[in-house]
């Protein structure tokens, strides 16, 4: 959508799949590379599931009292890595959010944890209101735009960058929430 904002060209074709989602089909320069960097990010993202997973148990061996807010906050970021690395980004897909960010509500043991929940719950509304402006509400403009320059594709490159910042921060909360105690060296 970003790269069909710059050219006149017809490299690329939007419709509405069988399935009522937007979809993108075209022979433009870059489409194969991209869908090689998706397939890279993913096999990333999976590593970092088990990286995540690997400082988790080592927490649970030494009976960390942080580990149910470490769970949670791993568990949160890698929906959000998922969903960020994924070739699809359905609406219902945000929806996953929700219950970690919920669940840390009652899971922080510690202060410095607080103000960051809501930053991430805010954020999250945020993420939603952005996603229902641009589908459904959006769809039709995101698809008819000439060269998609219309706000609806502004509106979803927003989301979509909010998404990536928003996984870099839950990763950031993990990693410090799970760090060994007295290790300054593992964030």
């Amino acid at each position: 959508m970003f790269l069909r904002t710059f050219t006149n060209q017809p490299l690329w074709e939007t419709y509405l799949s069988e399935f009522n989602a937007i979809e993108i089909r075209g022979e433009a320069p870059g489409v194969q590379l991209m869908l090689q960097v998706s397939s890279v990010l993913t096999v990333l993202s999976i590593l970092l599931a088990c990286y995540l997973s690997y400082r988790l148990i080592r927490n649970l061996r030494i009976g960390d009292a942080r580990l149910p807010q470490s769970i949670l906050l791993a568990v949160l970021t890698i929906i959000l890595a998922t969903i960020i690395v994924n070739k699809t980004l359905s609406p219902q897909y945000i929806l996953w959010l929700g219950g970690p960010v919920a669940a840390l509500y009652i899971h922080h043991e510690s202060g410095w944890l607080r103000r960051h929940v809501n930053v991430l719950a805010v954020a999250l509304v945020l993420v939603g209101a952005l996603t229902q402006f641009t589908y459904p509400w959006g769809t039709y403009g995101i698809m008819g735009n000439p060269l998609g320059s219309g706000p609806e594709t502004s509106v979803l490159l927003l989301r979509n960058l909010t998404l990536v910042v928003l996984t870099g921060y839950a990763l950031y909360l993990t990693l410090r929430s799970s760090r060994r105690r007295g290790d300054t060296a593992s964030v």
